[in-house]
């Protein structure tokens, strides 16, 4: 850079000078080119027709639910564990 003529300098402010201006151009280009872009599909996004079939639900049929008189294995285990504590609580009454 210490060696360029005052010719030289000029000529790379203008090149610089162009260079930034072209740089400017070219953002505000890019910006309007994609905002008009998104604009576009965003607009064909929402007139777009919507095909809506009609479709039954396919419900899975539920396993019948026992019946009250039946006991299951955990019903019956806790309801022995119940009478234990009854018992144990009558014991330690007594005491």
């Amino acid at each position: 850079m210490e060696d360029l003529t005052l010719q030289q300098l000029i000529d790379l402010q203008n090149i610089q000078k162009e260079l930034n201006s072209n740089k400017d151009t070219y953002l505000k280009t890019y910006r309007q080119v994609l905002k008009k872009k998104c604009r576009t599909e965003l607009n064909n996004l929402v007139r777009a027709d919507f095909n809506i079939v009609e479709s039954e639900l396919n419900v899975p049929s539920l396993p019948p639910l026992p019946a009250e008189d039946e006991k299951t294995t955990s019903t019956v285990v806790f309801s022995n564990m119940v009478k234990d504590y009854d018992f144990t609580m009558d014991c330690l009454s007594l005491l």
